[in-house]
């Protein structure tokens, strides 16, 4: 996960130098470089947005499944303290009968 969200990173940094580089470099007059930088830069702003719905919507579907995880292991470890209480009580009462009987028959 870390990996590709430094690949994607820098991939789109990569590619937003890139046409920066190419718009500086290009032969055109200031008002058309001008009007290639803003429209560029609505573009990269909008792949911005996009990778951050994108991100917003990863995290929010793995915090359902972190929320998931947790109930179950919850109910899990609930069902697993009931069933050694129960158990727990069973030995003290078979205990507590051997002891009964033991005492009796002295």
């Amino acid at each position: 996960m870390a990996r590709q969200g430094k690949f994607l990173k820098g991939t789109f940094l990569g590619a937003a130098i890139g046409a920066v580089a190419g718009l500086l470099f290009a032969p055109k007059t200031g008002k058309e470089t001008r009007d290639d930088i803003q429209q560029k830069s609505q573009q990269v702003a909008g792949e911005a947005g996009k990778q951050a719905r994108k991100a917003r919507t990863q995290a929010t579907r793995q915090a359902k499944q972190v929320r998931r995880s947790a109930g179950k292991l919850s109910r899990q470890a609930k069902r697993s303290g009931v069933k050694a209480k129960r158990q727990a009580s069973r030995s003290v009462d078979r205990a507590g009968k051997r002891a009964r009987r033991r005492t009796s028959d002295q």
